[in-house]
């Protein structure tokens, strides 16, 4: 199954993920599918540039559904939005989105600035031994 994620190219936002049938909706386009692929193939063309797509075939890897859903609700969260936005944003309980928040806080958000302090400490000593 291929999964599109839609950014809205002026501030880099997510604007749809999913299927196609779910992107469509997402962006309410009134074509549905159909429209969605038309604005698929424009884009990939050059001819559309108010977003960008990436699709990802998540056939041929172990990736469910349902983790994408959350590793996309954890940036939701870090990104600032409330659990209340992600919560009606999915159509789903506060519970899992809860859940979902709290692996961000404890796991995902520590393991990022953990990153970016090695990111940190090597861009400095790259800058250090070329003299800037």
């Amino acid at each position: 199954m291929i999964y599109y994620t839609v950014y809205l190219n002026k501030n880099d936002e997510i604007v749809a993920f999913e299927d196609a049938s779910q992107c469509a909706e997402q962006l309410k386009i009134s074509q549905g599918v159909a429209g969605f692929r038309t604005i698929l193939c424009r884009t990939k063309k050059g001819q559309l540039t108010k977003y960008t797509i990436v699709c990802e075939d998540v056939n041929d890897c172990d990736t469910s559904k349902a983790q994408l859903r959350n590793w996309e609700m954890s940036m939701d969260y870090i990104r600032g939005m409330s659990t209340k936005q992600i919560a009606d944003k999915y159509n789903i309980s506060l519970t899992p989105v809860q859940n979902v928040v709290k692996e961000t806080k404890t796991v995902i958000i520590p393991l990022l600035n953990e990153w970016d302090n090695v990111c940190t400490s090597y861009r400095q000593r790259t800058n250090t031994s070329n003299g800037q």
